[in-house]
């Protein structure tokens, strides 16, 4: 496993169209940078890893459980297990997003 790249060495994973994903982790640790352009949908869904997401630019109009509302930069959003959530992109937007444990779906993608 390489321990130190750049991430423009890495070819960023597509989520879903307007999506790219660069997910990045180890055994107990992972990072998602996300580009988002414009008017992209995130599904609603959920997953059995916890979620904290963190707006670095854009914004994103935000569905979780019951609740709509807006982020943006600055702005972090804590996602418990398994709860359903979902977004749209109102700008071309820049995200992080930490899973615990890692998502090892997105890592075995961007693997192969």
């Amino acid at each position: 496993m390489k321990l130190r790249f750049r991430l423009d060495d890495k070819k960023p994973l597509v989520m879903a169209k307007g999506i790219n994903g660069l997910p990045i982790g180890l055994e107990k640790a992972m990072i998602n940078i996300v580009e988002l352009e414009p008017d992209s949908v995130i599904p609603v869904h959920s997953h059995p890893e916890e979620q904290i997401s963190l707006i670095i630019s854009g914004e994103l109009e935000f569905e979780m459980g019951d609740d709509k509302f807006r982020l943006g930069p600055g702005e972090v959003l804590l996602i418990p297990a398994n709860l359903k959530h979902g977004a749209k992109s109102l700008k071309k937007t820049l995200a992080y997003d930490c899973f615990s444990p890692p998502r090892w779906d997105y890592l075995e993608k961007i693997r192969k």
